[in-house]
């Protein structure tokens, strides 16, 4: 029985610091913030350079692989069945991480969060009227005054009570830094990451 403690400590040491250091794939093309696709962490990828040769995988990208020849990115995201797939010929994949992601499952009703935390907290979720081909409509609205929504496939937001712009699918600029959301509205799979600006 003493043995079986100190290993049952150390496993769940392990998955604690797991679940604090998900990173997520991040594909940078050129062109700044608008042209950034993110995928949530434990997303399958494969990189192939233009002669067919496997270059970098989720397993072992480990540092920016800068890309300047065409290169084939096959993307496995676990809320869909296919596969998405970029030719990209200039830009640069890396694995980001993050001190803090909600995803579906969690809630976070009427916390408070310090945002020089980098702590951004989902105050509310709706799911609104089924859309257009069975879509599931959604409002967010999170602790820093940023609201989200997708209503028959259209995306505002506001930040703070007035209408900002969503670059891209969907990254949303405001004074403390970048909210990237994804949300697949057939499954009603939701991600979210608020990265901080760097001082």
């Amino acid at each position: 029985m003493k043995s079986i403690l100190p290993l049952l400590i150390l496993f769940l040491s392990l998955k604690m610091l797991q679940a604090q250091d998900q990173s997520y794939l991040s594909i940078e093309l050129d062109g700044g913030l608008e042209n950034e696709i993110n995928y949530p962490p434990g997303t399958d990828f494969h990189l192939f350079n233009g002669d067919g040769d496997l270059v970098a995988s989720d397993g072992d990208l480990e540092v920016p692989y800068k890309i300047v020849t065409r290169h084939m990115l096959i993307v496995s995201p676990s809320y869909k069945t296919d596969t998405d797939r970029y030719v990209i010929s200039s830009g640069r994949i890396l694995m980001k991480t993050h001190s803090r992601t909600k995803n579906d499952g969690d809630t976070m009703e009427g916390r408070k969060s310090n945002l020089s935390g980098n702590s951004v907290s989902l105050l509310r979720k709706e799911f609104l009227e089924p859309g257009n081909k069975g879509e599931q409509n959604i409002l967010l609205v999170f602790d820093n005054d940023l609201v989200f929504r997708y209503f028959n496939g259209e995306v505002r937001a506001w930040y703070d009570g007035n209408e900002v712009p969503i670059q891209g699918m969907y990254l949303i600029d405001t004074p403390q830094g970048t909210m990237k959301i994804s949300y697949e509205p057939i499954q009603g799979e939701l991600w979210w990451v608020f990265e901080e600006k760097s001082n």
